[in-house]
């Protein structure tokens, strides 16, 4: 992925391709897979401030402490994303957070209820998703996320 914080929905695609989906119920460690999903979340909310509000790349965030949580206020501000979109990437984030804080943190541990929820709105997801393991869950609801947030990120695709 480029060090660019604004790529294309295609490099998304390939990112979300070679790092994330296929991959994420097969990461054996938990914090490759948070970590990694996390990324790919914060590229798609920058790509939300970028092509939906018309921000300037090498401005918004060039010289900035812009944290996920920052950002995230500017998209519910704007009301850029629906409501239970946003909470399940405030979710992401918080999970990330609890890894980024305790280093015995596993999948385990973390409360996916409330991407479980979100995720269960699609007919295909619900049905066997209770079926798998915390490390599967996870995987299976943060490629969910990514995929209703891309359409936000990239609005004219």
């Amino acid at each position: 992925m480029k060090k660019s914080y604004s790529i294309s929905q295609e490099e998304f695609k390939q990112s979300l391709n070679k790092y994330f989906l296929g991959k994420s119920l097969y990461f054996t460690d938990d914090l490759v897979a948070v970590v990694t999903a996390h990324l790919l979340v914060e590229v798609l909310v920058d790509q939300c401030l970028i092509n939906q509000l018309g921000f300037k790349k090498t401005k918004v965030f060039e010289g900035a402490d812009f944290t996920v949580g920052l950002k995230l206020q500017l998209i519910e501000a704007a009301t850029l994303i629906p409501n239970e979109l946003l909470a399940a990437v405030r979710k992401l984030n918080k999970i990330r957070n609890d890894f980024a804080h305790n280093l015995g943190q596993t999948l385990a541990d973390a409360d996916l209820d409330l991407l479980i929820s979100f995720a269960e709105q699609n007919a295909e997801i619900k049905k066997g998703l209770r079926k798998l393991d915390k490390k599967q869950i996870f995987g299976c609801v943060a490629a969910y996320v990514l995929g209703r947030l891309e359409g936000y990120a990239y609005p004219n695709k």
